[in-house]
């Protein structure tokens, strides 16, 4: 086993991905946190080579969390990493439980195999310049001897932390496509590399006025920096494919990569006309609610503007239940689900439309449950619980979190 050390070793991660993707390696497996154009450009033309061998493939699962991947990095290894022989994947888990904050998806992980032989990389570097080349960092190398016991048994680890990562029959993975991509731009869990600059330049001004405004003081004293060696300039950069300006996201059902199963809101009277499901649980899971809408309502006054809508309707079975233990139920009944986006008071909220028969009968302090994809051709379970009913008790426990400036609840379970 050995070390790679960046920036100032003799083996950096830039040129040990360099050198392997050089060999007569058969399989490629990677998970990375983050990646972008800066790193990619340096293995680009070799990682497009490995990967143009009929014989070989590559498999990576990379995250999107805090807005480290880019648009542009993510498009340019679908254009040498197709599907079937090559696939990518995204990893990204919006859920908090009890409080505590989503997790990110942070592995740096390189595992080269061929019969009989592997090699496995993990370490620090990410899939950007700075974790190739310049940021400091460190990790180990282990060639591994599939015919030895304890080689065998570290190859098998890591490969069922690739399976797992590249699974999307859990939650958190989606296998990456050109659509997909849109889908998550649009929905601002990609960023463009524009994008990633601006918000580089938000963080610095708030740096400076957490400062005091002081961010010009002089500490060279302290730090006085070092000089470090340039990364090399990559042999042939990757071609980059800049976002769309307008998206055009496929309709069809409710998408994939929602990472929540059900969502719980308190209602007030104001439900008898539409139900608010409001803008920071659209926010926090926008695919959960079909989002971003493809349609346009129909405004039912003259001159006012159409707003986004999910398009088509999603298909609900509705249940209201009552103290007594009474119900009435709308059942395969498409469901208005739409967002107050134009307009001199739009507020971005996400929006319900069932029927005035159902709707009419909201009180104060019922509860509304969503459970997506219940069933096969079924959008949405749709509960209506008023307090007293049988199961008010249980939904009502899921909204613990408030809304801003409101006095309402909701949550995700």
């Amino acid at each position: 086993m050995s070390l790679y050390i960046s920036p100032n070793g003799m083996s950096r991660l830039g040129d040990l991905l360099l050198r392997e993707f050089a060999g007569d390696w058969k399989e490629l497996r990677f998970a990375v946190a983050y990646a972008k154009m800066s790193g990619l450009d340096h293995i680009y033309s070799s990682l497009k080579t490995f990967a143009s061998d009929p014989s070989r493939s590559v498999l990576g699962s990379i995250g999107i969390d805090q807005l480290g991947t880019s648009y542009e990095a993510l498009a340019a290894l679908l254009s040498i990493l197709q599907p079937p022989t090559h696939k990518v994947f995204i990893c990204h888990n919006a859920r908090s439980k009890a409080g505590v904050g989503s997790p990110t998806f942070h592995p740096k992980l390189w595992l080269f195999s061929k019969p009989g032989h592997g090699l496995l990389l993990v370490g620090s570097g990410n899939l950007t310049q700075g974790g190739l080349y310049s940021n400091y960092e460190v990790g180990f190398v282990r060639e591994l001897n599939l015919g030895n016991s304890d080689d065998a048994g570290c190859f098998s680890a890591a490969l069922a932390a690739l399976d797992r990562w590249s699974d999307p029959g859990h939650g958190d993975v989606v296998a990456l496509s050109q659509s997909t991509l849109d889908r998550l731009h649009a929905a601002g869990l990609v960023a463009s590399e524009d994008q990633q600059k601006t918000a580089a330049r938000a963080v610095a001004r708030v740096r400076s006025i957490a400062g005091g405004g002081n961010a010009s003081v002089d500490v060279s004293d302290l730090l006085p920096g070092e000089d470090l060696a340039l990364p090399p300039v990559p042999s042939q950069r990757a071609s980059r494919q800049r976002p769309p300006t307008a998206i055009t996201v496929p309709t069809g059902p409710i998408a994939v990569f929602s990472q929540h199963a059900v969502f719980a809101i308190e209602l007030t009277t104001a439900s008898q006309t539409e139900i608010y499901l409001a803008k920071k649980p659209l926010l926090e899971d926008p695919p959960f609610f079909g989002f971003p809408f493809t349609g346009l309502t129909t405004p039912r006054r003259r001159g006012n503007p159409p707003q986004p809508q999910c398009d088509p309707w999603p298909i609900c079975d509705v249940t209201l239940y009552d103290a007594t233990g009474g119900t009435l139920s709308l059942s395969a009944h498409p469901v208005k689900l739409w967002q107050y986006h134009v307009g001199a008071h739009a507020n971005q909220d996400v929006r319900l439309y069932i029927d005035a028969a159902i709707q009419r009968h909201i009180t104060s302090g019922s509860v509304l449950r969503m459970t997506r994809a219940p069933r096969p051709a079924i959008d949405y379970q749709i509960d209506i619980l008023l307090p007293g009913s049988p199961a008010f008790a249980a939904a009502h426990a899921i909204c613990t979190s408030p809304l801003p400036n409101s006095s309402r609840h909701y949550g995700w379970a």
